[in-house]
């Protein structure tokens, strides 16, 4: 009866609206109406749209906001469903958008920019287009925001990181504060995210590796999950309905749907409608936004009622002529109802079973616990009606199926439970909790405790101790065998970067080193050779080839001596002579130098002159 009461005040409180689609879709630069059935209608739009338009629906006031990067003035426009005219309503942004969410209580927007590491937001009211006030939510590193969700109730922001090294759902307040990773571990690439608000679970999409892919759900904190896996889709994007959840697929150009109520079942999903290129995005019809703390408040009220009939101990719904008097004069029964139930009757005299905490069934013959808790203990839970487990040592996990040690150890460190955690006992090269230090960066901090630089900081009060932690000057760490073994501590995170970028920088200045060294040393190679070749300049000498002849009669010149010849004339080789192969004594004499040094052309030329003219004679004065 409560839960029919507040699905009552819902009904009030909830506009009347009239369903004319179940989703619309974004494919080929168009937009689709279909119903669960399949039948198609493309939207007219007032715009062109390009090939890539990400969505967030209003659908109790006939709006859709639609990210569009392909025109010049604006990135997001909001859509009259029924008129199709387009409203600019968010600037152009430098930065692709890749998912699209829009909070209904205070009409923002936000979205995430996938490679440019963040999610914006702005509000779509109260400024014009130029004056609009774009603000940052989350700034990342490395992580890669593809889909967004908002919980407008629980006033939670919901995204998924499809950076494939580390992938995760993360949640924080709409603010950006509080920002938690409720899903980490079993992930390779997530992609759509979508909340279901009046279920209160959380649905996402993903790529596995392979062939395969997996819809996945849980409750909104990321406990409770639940997956179906399957073959030959890329669920790009998702959103959840009334009764179905809708997915995108960009391997068959095709829009799924599987009911909620049977998505972790065996039963195949249903093709609703396939397209000639991929689809880009989905939303479906909700018929309502939670647009007002009333409206939040109902809807909270009807989960909380519905939450607490799915727990109750009763298996079999009771009939309206029950009351609570009969419930109390009934007393336990063996012969219907086991395990110590209790049970009553209907006026029709038909028996219903009360059970007690930790048995369910028509007749409370089963256990809750039974098989549960893989590696723990078992015990009904009085709040939520259900089996809760308190695990073994090295166990976690909803059902105690999950080792302690499962991923904790980075680089190959071995891990070992040590009084109920995970201790790892690391490589030579890796240091700290996880193993995550590299024995490079711990050097990095011993040279620089070693240095001088440590011992300034030290005395300063530097804050240079938060990258490299060193010993106090003077008081080395002494360990029981007597040893100095003086540690240095190296934090985890942005530190770390930063001592691994100061030592990208010493060895880039190393190299720095290596280069001009080598460059004074080509360059003194280059003046040595040039030395060598100068001195072989320097070392040739003129040589004069030239022909003389004189009289055999004349009295020798203090020039030169030659042998007798038997004829009345010789012939003398100057060349020779200069070069002291005949004669005796030099060619010239030496009052015939010049005092004054010149050039070797000039000195051969003064030689020759001065022997084809002597001074003070002829050419036969010289024989």
């Amino acid at each position: 009866m409560e839960g029919l009461w507040c699905l009552f005040q819902i009904l009030l409180v909830l506009p009347a609206a009239v369903r004319t689609w179940d989703v619309i879709v974004a494919s080929d630069a168009h937009l689709h109406t279909l119903t669960a059935g399949g039948s198609i209608n493309e939207m007219q739009t007032q715009l062109t749209l390009g090939s890539s338009v990400s969505m967030a629906a209003a659908p109790a006031r006939d709006k859709l906001y639609l990210a569009d990067g392909s025109h010049d003035n604006a990135s997001v426009f909001r859509l009259d469903v029924e008129s199709g005219s387009m409203v600019p309503v968010i600037p152009k942004q430098p930065r692709e958008i890749n998912g699209l969410a829009l909070d209904p209580m205070h009409n923002v927007l936000y979205w995430t920019t996938g490679y440019g590491h963040s999610i914006m937001m702005a509000n779509v009211d109260g400024q014009s287009l130029s004056n609009k006030v774009v603000k940052m939510v989350h700034k990342f590193r490395d992580e890669i925001p593809q889909g967004i969700a908002i919980d407008s109730c629980g006033r939670y922001l919901f995204w998924t990181n499809s950076n494939v090294r580390a992938p995760s759902i993360e949640r924080s307040n709409l603010d950006g504060s509080n920002r938690t990773a409720i899903v980490s571990k079993d992930l390779h690439v997530p992609l759509g995210v979508s909340v279901d608000q009046a279920e209160r679970k959380l649905y996402w999409s993903q790529e596995l590796e392979g062939i395969y892919y997996s819809i996945e759900r849980s409750d909104l904190d990321g406990s409770n999950r639940e997956v179906m896996r399957s073959m030959h889709h890329q669920p790009f994007s998702l959103a959840v309905g009334p009764d179905y959840i809708y997915w995108v697929d960009g391997t068959n150009n095709a829009v799924w749907r599987k009911d909620k109520s049977l998505l972790f079942q065996g039963s195949d999903p249903i093709k609703v409608y396939a397209f000639q290129s991929a689809p880009t995005d989905v939303v479906a019809y909700v018929a309502g936004e939670a647009k007002t703390d009333a409206e939040c408040r109902a809807i909270l009220s009807a989960y909380e009622s519905r939450k607490l009939e799915a727990t109750t101990i009763i298996t079999t719904s009771a009939p309206e002529d029950i009351t609570e008097a009969d419930w109390n004069d009934n007393k336990p029964s063996n012969e219907f109802c086991l395990n110590n139930g209790a049970v009553l009757y209907s006026k029709d005299r038909e028996p219903v079973c009360r059970c007690l905490p930790g048995f369910t069934g028509v007749r409370c013959e089963t256990e809750i616990c039974f098989n549960y808790c893989v590696h723990g203990s078992c015990s009904p839970d009085n709040k939520r009606g259900g089996p809760a487990c308190s695990c073994d040592e090295g166990y976690t996990g909803l059902r105690c199926d999950q080792s302690a040690c499962s991923g904790f150890c980075l680089n190959d460190g071995h891990c070992r439970i040590v009084e109920g955690k995970p201790t790892c006992d690391c490589h030579e090269t890796f240091n700290g909790e996880r193993c995550e230090i590299s024995s490079s960066v711990a050097k990095l901090c011993q040279l620089y405790c070693e240095s001088d630089l440590a011992a300034v900081a030290l005395h300063s009060g530097s804050d240079i101790k938060s990258l490299c932690v060193c010993p106090p000057l003077g008081k080395p760490n002494y360990h029981e065998d007597g040893f100095n073994r003086t540690t240095y501590l190296i934090p985890s995170g942005a530190n770390q970067m930063f001592l691994k970028n100061e030592s990208s920088y010493m060895s880039g200045s190393a190299s720095a080193l290596v280069i001009t060294f080598g460059c004074i040393c080509l360059l003194l190679l280059l003046a040595v050779v040039l030395l060598m070749y100068k001195v072989v300049q320097l070392r040739k000498r003129p040589r004069i080839k030239k022909r003389f002849i004189g009289s055999k009669t004349v009295t020798p010149t203090p020039l030169t001596n030659r042998p007798s010849p038997a004829t009345d004339q010789c012939e003398i080789n100057i060349e020779n002579c200069c070069n002291m192969n005949i004669c005796e004594t030099p060619c010239f004499e030496p009052n015939l130098r010049t005092s004054r040094p010149g050039s070797k052309k000039e000195e051969k030329k003064t030689l020759l002159d001065s022997m084809e003219t002597p001074q003070g004679g002829s050419h036969d004065d010289l024989y």
